[in-house]
Formats: C-alpha cells, sequence, structure tokens
C-alpha cells in the first residue's frame, strides 16, 4: 500500500516530526488540532454563526452548515473509498511520535484540516480584515495532523482542499443567487 503513494509524502511527514514534535510543542498542536474535533466543530461553528448574525446571518448560517456538511461528506467517503492507512500502521507505531492515540483507522483525506480550511476561508471571506488569523488558524490547525502523527502531509492538503474549495463554491453560489453580497 506505502508504495502507492509518493515517497515525498513519507520523507516530509519524516522531517515535519523530527523539527516539530517534542513534548512541549505537542500539547500546542493538540490544542489546535481538536478545536475543530466532533464536539468542539459543533461549538466552533455555533460561536461563528453568532458572529456571522450582523449582516445577512440566515445566509451565512446556510452557507457554513452546507459548506461543512457537504465537505464533511466528501471527506468521509473519500476515507472509506481509499482506505489509505494511518502513519503509525504504515510506518511502525515506533517509528512515528503519536502523542495521543485517538484517531480512526483511515487518513485521506483529513477531516480536521476539511473542516479547519472550510471554516478559516469562510471567517476570512467574511471578514477580510480577520482573514490572515482565519488562515493561519487553517493552516496550523492542519499541521498539527502531521505534528501529532496522525496524517501524511497529502491527507492534509487533500483535506484543506476540500474544505476551501467547497465553502468558496458555497460562497459564491450564495453571492451569484444574492444571498449574500460579496
Amino acid at each position: 500500500m506505502l508504495s502507492a503513494w509518493p515517497a515525498w509524502d513519507v520523507k516530509l511527514f519524516q522531517a515535519t516530526q523530527a523539527a516539530l514534535a517534542r513534548d512541549w510543542t505537542n500539547p500546542l498542536f493538540r490544542v489546535f488540532s481538536e478545536s475543530v474535533g466532533e464536539i468542539a466543530l459543533v461549538f466552533v461553528c455555533l460561536a461563528v454563526a453568532w458572529w456571522l448574525r450582523g449582516r445577512e446571518p440566515k445566509a451565512w448560517a446556510g452557507v457554513l452548515a452546507v459548506s461543512l456538511l457537504a465537505s464533511g461528506a466528501v471527506t468521509q467517503i473519500g476515507k472509506r473509498l481509499i482506505r489509505r492507512e494511518r502513519p503509525a500502521a504504515v510506518l511502525g507505531k515506533e517509528n512515528v511520535s503519536m502523542p495521543y492515540q485517538k484517531a480512526s483507522r483511515f487518513s485521506f483525506p483529513s477531516g480536521h484540516s476539511t473542516s479547519a480550511m472550510g471554516l478559516a476561508v469562510l471567517v476570512a471571506l467574511r471578514t477580510r480584515r480577520f482573514a490572515p488569523w482565519a488562515l493561519m488558524f487553517g493552516f496550523l490547525t492542519c499541521l498539527s495532523r502531521i505534528v501529532l502523527g496522525l496524517h501524511f502531509p497529502l491527507d492534509v492538503l487533500a483535506g484543506g482542499a476540500i474544505g476551501a474549495l467547497t465553502s468558496l463554491f458555497c460562497w459564491v453560489f450564495a453571492v451569484k443567487k444574492g444571498w449574500l453580497s460579496s
């Protein structure tokens, strides 16, 4: 199975872990990683929906919900069709720094990266002033999935792309329909 994936993906995973997986960094990366976990994502979405309420609230809430549900569905279908094993299963648990042992079996694409980048893109589109912060949150969440040993870089890139593109598509659709102003 490993031969079906590019060698640079594994090398980049190992280099990222060697550079960033430390006792003092892991708790920081865990905060980003868990901020878009299943339960946390509900609270994050409620907070974002409340924050978006001032301008076209129903449309923004709808775009947020449809975007995250659609991208989440694509990600879960992808995991079941592609069935890529997680780094510890591919490289051996002894070769992966995985301080928190909570993960489903398949890793491609990354669901956390999908949610993080989808949410980041919507916040960036809503308020350009917060765009750098939102995108940094998305990037750090994606990076956390590699540092914590849960995903290879391609898993994270694919998940982030799915989330970002789905959010962008939903936003463009809502603007074209006149539900949101650009």
